[in-house]
C-alpha cells in the first residue's frame, strides 16, 4: 500500500469519526439525520438519502439530504407512499436493520410497477437499501438510501458499512425519541395539572421525582406541618409517604409489570393523614414499564386536602325511624321534596321530621 492509498485512507477514518461525533452530539432529531446524511454521501455514491420518522414520537415525520427532495418527500409521505413496492415488499421485523431492496423486488419487477413511474423516475434513481431503526418491537425510523442507474446497485461492502453505522444511527435516533416522549410527557401533564389545586407526583422505580406539579410542592409542605412554602423548584417526600411506597415494592415486582398483559395502571393504596385542621389523601397508583416508557415502571401519587369540619346539621341515621329512613334514600336517590312527599304519600313537606326536612334541603 503506497502513501496515497494511506493518506486517503486516514483522512476517510477521520471524515467518519468526525461524522459520528457529529451524530452523537445532535441536540435535535433534524441535527442527526443531517448528521448520518453526511456520513453517508461522504462514504459512498448515492443520489439522495430519506429519513422517515415514527410520527407519534417526533414532531418531525420526513427529511431528505438536499433541499430539493423535501418536496418530493412531503408528496411520498401524503399520498405516494401507497405505491411503494419496496415497502410492501421487504422484510418488516425488529431484527431486519439493513435491506438491499434489490434482494426482494427484482428489477424487472420494480420498473414496471407504478411506484417507479409515480416516485422513482421523478427523482432518477432505480436502485435502494433501508436501515431501519427499532426500539423493540416499535418502529422508530427508516433511512433509505438511492441510487442511480448510472451509480449501479449496492454492493457488498456498502452494506457492510451500513451495518456498521447501523448502532451508532439507532442510539442517536432512540436518544430523541425518549427526549422527545419526555417533553411529550411534562407538557401533558403541564397542561392537565400544572393549575390543578390537586397535588400530582411522578416518582420513577428509585423514587425519584419526574415530575410534579405547584399544587404537590404546596401540599407536601403542609403534609409535614411547614407552613412557611418554600420558593425552590424541588420536592420532599414526608417519611410516611416514602415508607407506604418502599413497603409495596416488593409486591409490584411479584406482579411481572414488564408482561404485556400487566395491567396498565394498578390502584395500590390510598394514605390519609389528618394534621391540625385538614384532611389529607394520597392515592399511590403504579404504572408499569411503557406506559411512561421506564424499564420497570413509575409511581403516580395523587394529594389532595380537605378542612375537617364537623356539621351541626349532621344526621345521626341511628336515631331515625323506617319512615324518616326511607325519605333519606328517596333524597339521596335524587328526588325532589315535591316527589319525595308524593312516594311517601306525605300531603306536605310540613309533615316530615324537621332534621329529615334540613338534610332534603341540603342543608
Amino acid at each position: 500500500m503506497d502513501d496515497s492509498t494511506l493518506n486517503a485512507s486516514t483522512i476517510s477514518c477521520k471524515a467518519l469519526l468526525d461524522g459520528l461525533i457529529r451524530l452523537h452530539e445532535a441536540s435535535t432529531v433534524k441535527k442527526a439525520c443531517q448528521a448520518a446524511f453526511d456520513i453517508i454521501t461522504a462514504h459512498m455514491p448515492c443520489g439522495g438519502v430519506f429519513a422517515v420518522l415514527r410520527p407519534l414520537e417526533f414532531e418531525l415525520p420526513a427529511l431528505a439530504s438536499k433541499p430539493q427532495f423535501n418536496s418530493f418527500m412531503q408528496r411520498y409521505i401524503e399520498t405516494d407512499h401507497r405505491y411503494d413496492i419496496w415497502l410492501k415488499r421487504s422484510p418488516v421485523h425488529p431484527r431486519v436493520t439493513v435491506v438491499r431492496h434489490s434482494d426482494y423486488t427484482p428489477h424487472a419487477v420494480l420498473v414496471r410497477s407504478k411506484f417507479y413511474r409515480v416516485v422513482l423516475q421523478r427523482i432518477g434513481c432505480e436502485h435502494g437499501t433501508s436501515i431501519a431503526i427499532w426500539r423493540a418491537n416499535t418502529w422508530l425510523a427508516t433511512f433509505t438510501i438511492v441510487r442511480t442507474a448510472a451509480q449501479g446497485d449496492f454492493a457488498a461492502k456498502d452494506l457492510a458499512f451500513l451495518r456498521l453505522l447501523h448502532p451508532h444511527l439507532a442510539l442517536a435516533i432512540k436518544r430523541h425519541a425518549h427526549q422527545q416522549e419526555q417533553n411529550l410527557i411534562h407538557r401533558t401533564l403541564d397542561f392537565f395539572a400544572d393549575r390543578s389545586q390537586q397535588g400530582v407526583i411522578v416518582l420513577n422505580w428509585n423514587l425519584d421525582p419526574l415530575y410534579f406539579n405547584r399544587a404537590a410542592r404546596e401540599l407536601t409542605q403542609l403534609w409535614a406541618g411547614n407552613r412557611h412554602r418554600k420558593t425552590t423548584g424541588s420536592i420532599t417526600l414526608g417519611p410516611e409517604l416514602r415508607e407506604a411506597i418502599e413497603r409495596l415494592i416488593p409486591t409490584i415486582e411479584a406482579l411481572k409489570p414488564n408482561r404485556p398483559l400487566a395491567p396498565r395502571s394498578l390502584h395500590l393504596r390510598s394514605l390519609i393523614h389528618r394534621h391540625e385542621d385538614r384532611r389529607w389523601l394520597a392515592r399511590i397508583s403504579f404504572l408499569p414499564a411503557k406506559t411512561l416508557t421506564y424499564s420497570k415502571g413509575s409511581f403516580l401519587i395523587t394529594l389532595s386536602s380537605v378542612p375537617v369540619t364537623e356539621s351541626k346539621t349532621a344526621l345521626h341515621l341511628e336515631r331515625l325511624s323506617r319512615r324518616e329512613l326511607e325519605c333519606v334514600r328517596l333524597a339521596s336517590a335524587g328526588l325532589t321534596n315535591t316527589a319525595i312527599a308524593k312516594k311517601l304519600g306525605v300531603k306536605s313537606r310540613h309533615e316530615i321530621t324537621p332534621s329529615v326536612l334540613r338534610m332534603v334541603d341540603g342543608e
